[in-house]
């Protein structure tokens, strides 16, 4: 599950934000966040958004582990991660 928002500024091309991405513990460590995350900034993209923020935060699961808090933005260049 992902959602955000796409984001009309006046003097910019739009951008999507994304709000969250979540996977059921069960599935997570297999790209099925990757390819829910990628469907939603090509859905993005196909509304003309130039751009795509994600934020992460710090939340340990139930086996401890905890993920790094970033901010990445996906550009046009190649649709890669600019971290």
């Amino acid at each position: 599950m992902a959602s955000g928002v796409a984001y009309a500024h006046p003097d910019e091309p739009p951008q999507l934000f994304v709000v969250e991405v979540g996977v059921a513990e069960r599935f997570q460590r297999r790209g099925v966040g990757s390819a829910v995350l990628g469907e939603r900034v090509r859905r993005a993209r196909e509304m003309g958004c130039r751009e795509a923020w994600v934020a992460t935060e710090v939340q340990p699961s139930s086996s401890g582990r905890s993920t790094p808090e970033r901010t990445a933005a996906i550009t046009p260049a190649g649709g890669r991660w600019a971290r």
